[in-house]
């Protein structure tokens, strides 16, 4: 789906300088490919912040009720994680099944509470309030003269809660910081920490400004926790863009998904620092 279908049916279309048409034929490296070469880590944290910024203000406009001719807006009918989710079942063996044979042993004990985490994912994914873009990760962002600019043509628009497009982006950052794991120097890579806490940050102060009580947000990071959690696992499993991770015997399936696992079980993060401190076990 093109960025102008989008804002044909939801107005706004201030918010069409943020979409670049050309994307495909334009030899500006995408963000995952400086990320995992390294190449002007300096740019990263900044580019996370605005890709925030840009959320917050999108999400002011995103709701369902503002779309006009919604019965002829071509959004799919759910997110990749929402059937992820459904498909797994009430079956413990399918939860005990997805992790990691090494770490299956720790949680045979605890699918009953991932059961309860999925089933809270799903409730929430199913509060179907905002329009979601799905688009907002690292291979779908260039930086064009110091500013972002999303792929145009590669937006897989859904109804969904306004969590949602920061949950994709923050699991699709984490997932790159494994990626590099063993390629960048471990300065270089720390930036994608950065980056993380910097998109949250950005994020948050930005909800803040346009009048998101504390409260809200709050209970808006604990919600982007549950959904970042599930989706970093979710890629893992059905090996959705993953291909640096899996093919290098370095890496431990173990450390990325328990980095998700993290996520799901600890239902106390109510900002975007501790988030990342926890999914990526920091010191907070």
């Amino acid at each position: 789906m093109q960025a102008k279908e989008i804002f044909d049916h939801l107005g706004h279309k201030e918010f069409m300088s943020y979409f670049q048409a050309d994307f495909d034929g334009d030899s500006t490296p995408t963000l995952d490919k400086k990320m995992y070469s390294g190449q002007a880590p300096d740019e990263w944290p900044k580019a996370a912040s605005d890709v925030g910024v840009f959320m917050a203000k999108f999400g002011q406009v995103a709701a369902k009720s503002n779309v006009k001719n919604a019965t002829a807006a071509n959004f799919t009918s759910a997110s990749s994680l929402h059937d992820w989710l459904r498909s797994l079942g009430s079956s413990k063996d399918a939860y005990l099944n997805i992790l990691p044979e090494r770490i299956r042993a720790p949680y045979t004990d605890s699918t009953e509470h991932m059961q309860q985490r999925a089933a809270e994912a799903v409730k929430l994914l199913e509060q179907q309030d905002y329009v979601c873009l799905q688009n907002a990760v690292t291979r779908n962002i260039k930086l064009k003269d110091s500013q972002i600019r999303f792929n145009g043509n590669n937006i897989h628009a859904t109804y969904g809660p306004s969590t949602l497009d920061a949950s994709i982006f923050v699991a699709d950052v984490l997932l790159m910081y494994f990626k590099q794991t063993g390629v960048l120097e471990h300065g270089v890579q720390y930036k994608t920490v950065e980056m993380a806490q910097k998109f949250g940050q950005a994020l948050d102060e930005e909800r803040g400004r346009l009048g998101a009580t504390e409260d809200d947000r709050k209970q808006f990071w604990s919600n982007v926790s549950l959904l970042t959690g599930w989706e970093v696992v979710r890629r893992y499993v059905t090996k959705d863009n993953v291909d640096e991770i899996l093919a290098r015997a370095e890496h431990d399936p173990a450390s990325v998904v328990e980095c998700g696992l993290r996520l799901i079980n600890n239902e106390n993060i109510k900002n975007p620092n501790f988030l990342v401190a926890v999914a990526l076990a920091l010191l907070y």
